[in-house]
């Protein structure tokens, strides 16, 4: 009796170091998504692959054969009281300051409400009534489409960086400090030469005129 209360104190203090980790992974992860308002997605998938493997070790703790079946014990309360209990704040983190008759069935509870359980139950009945044969149609098709979408979103991903990596090594056409010289050659004037004096003899709005090989000087018609 002794050894089997030290295996289950042994094991209680396992199962709370690993929810204690999963609860600090929780409220990081919460954390980081009410500070940072640019957080990336890469960032969110790491926090949960952090998660999913603390629950499987968590899981594998409950399945160990080493650790005894929780569901064979009975926790009894031994005292109630309205009074604030000050190692409950603390064991709580502040989240339950009474263990009082009004909070117990609600911390105690090891059955779901009765509006859940009974659509649970509707669940189980009709799952425990359709043919295995067409179940398993049913979950090959659930399957095929789900790999055929998973096809499509992996195809689309690809293209879209086969796209964004032939745009970036794309060659450079343009030259933005030419484009800004430009722009201060249309607005400002700047690098623009003054125009050349017309030659002499010429006069403003006439046609230009041209010297014969006389020495004279006739007009273009």
């Amino acid at each position: 009796m002794q050894r089997e209360e030290k295996n289950l104190e042994a094991c209680v203090d396992t199962l709370l170091q690993r929810i204690s980790e999963i609860k600090m992974s929780m409220q990081n992860l919460l954390r980081k998504m009410d500070l940072d308002p640019e957080i990336q997605w890469p960032s969110v998938l790491d926090s949960y692959a952090l998660l999913s493997g603390q629950l499987n070790q968590l899981l594998k703790v409950l399945k160990n054969e080493k650790t005894p079946l929780l569901r064979n014990y009975v926790t009894l309360p031994l005292k109630l009281s309205q009074e604030p209990d000050e190692s409950l704040m603390m064991t709580t983190e502040g989240r339950v300051k009474t263990f009082s008759h009004d909070l117990v069935p609600d911390l105690l509870r090891t059955k779901p409400d009765l509006d859940v359980e009974q659509k649970q139950n509707q669940l189980e009945t009709r799952a425990a009534s359709i043919p295995h044969d067409t179940a398993q149609k049913q979950i090959n098709t659930l399957n095929k489409i789900v790999n055929n979408i998973v096809e499509t979103v992996e195809s689309s991903k690809n293209e879209w960086d086969s796209e964004t990596s032939s745009r970036t090594n794309a060659p450079i056409t343009h030259s933005t400090a030419d484009f800004h010289s430009l722009l201060k050659a249309v607005y400002y004037g700047v690098g623009i030469k003054p125009g050349q004096p017309p030659p002499p003899g010429a006069r403003a709005g006439g046609p230009p005129s041209q010297q014969t090989p006389s020495g004279r000087v006739s007009r273009l018609k």
